[in-house]
């Protein structure tokens, strides 16, 4: 079902043979390069993000959202095109909840009829790819164009994918790192 306001068949699968993709993965080798040199999880996550709203044309904003164990979700880290690390980013819960149970992403190109939030923070188009780890969610890469008049295309859906899978990586190599702790105390 499409939400309020969300229209143009926003949730779909990933098809890892389209050119878009192709063209998505190819241009992580710069990213690759960065995170080689990175030493700690909070710094390549915010790699990650500064990465995205660089070469993602319609993200003013990108944020890793995690879900709480009472189900709500938050912002664990964000990041703004403008200024850099954001620690109070107020995100669309409404494009979260859009986003399909199944393994489907949502590109939202233009959004018909916007929420209270969407209009008070200007967003007008959105992407939402979750973050898994050996299929158990790990939570979101969000991104949405805060009045920045660009929308997101086929070609930012490709390239958020992969940086949604760069990003699982960082929090479950982080989670493991964590969990060895754990248990060499």
């Amino acid at each position: 079902p499409v939400l309020r306001g969300l229209t143009e068949q926003p949730s779909r699968l990933i098809d890892r043979g389209h050119a878009g993709a192709i063209k998505g993965y190819g241009r992580l080798e710069e990213l690759f390069e960065r995170l080689h040199r990175i030493r700690d999880a909070e710094e390549g996550l915010e790699t990650v993000l500064s990465f995205a709203v660089s070469k993602v044309s319609g993200a003013m904003v990108a944020a890793l959202l995690e879900t709480k164990p009472d189900g709500a979700v938050g912002v664990r880290l964000a990041w703004h095109r403008q200024s850099g690390r954001s620690f109070d980013l107020r995100f669309s819960s409404g494009l979260v909840q859009a986003l399909p149970p199944d393994r489907a992403v949502l590109l939202v190109p233009r959004i018909a009829d916007p929420s209270k939030s969407q209009v008070e923070q200007r967003i007008s188009s959105g992407l939402v790819v979750p973050l898994r780890s050996q299929d158990k969610p790990l939570g979101f890469l969000y991104m949405d164009n805060r009045g920045a008049g660009e929308v997101f295309t086929e070609e930012d859906l490709y390239l958020a994918h992969a940086l949604a899978s760069v990003a699982a990586l960082q929090v479950a190599l982080e989670r493991y790192g964590f969990l060895a702790r754990v248990e060499q105390n």
